[in-house]
């Protein structure tokens, strides 16, 4: 089944907006149809990553692999 933008955004429980957002910046994977839209393949996928991402646990999963040697400006003093 491919699914829109439009039925993506109702699964996830976020704006269409949103799903525009994260599919142009790469975080979400979706294909264009003759017309120009969206389209995603896999809406299940499509919908589990957009929870991840709006729960905050994606930035959770990243801090927990990231090396402590790492430290950001803001840390650091400069």
């Amino acid at each position: 089944m491919i699914a829109t933008v439009k039925y993506i955004a109702a699964l996830s429980g976020v704006s269409p907006a949103t799903v525009r957002r994260l599919v142009d910046k790469g975080y979400v994977d979706a294909n264009r149809n003759y017309c120009g839209w969206r389209v995603f393949v896999d809406p299940d996928k499509a919908v589990a990553k957009i929870k991840v991402l709006m729960s905050g646990r994606a930035n959770k999963e990243f801090q927990e692999k990231t090396p402590d040697s790492i430290v950001c400006a803001s840390e650091s003093g400069v």
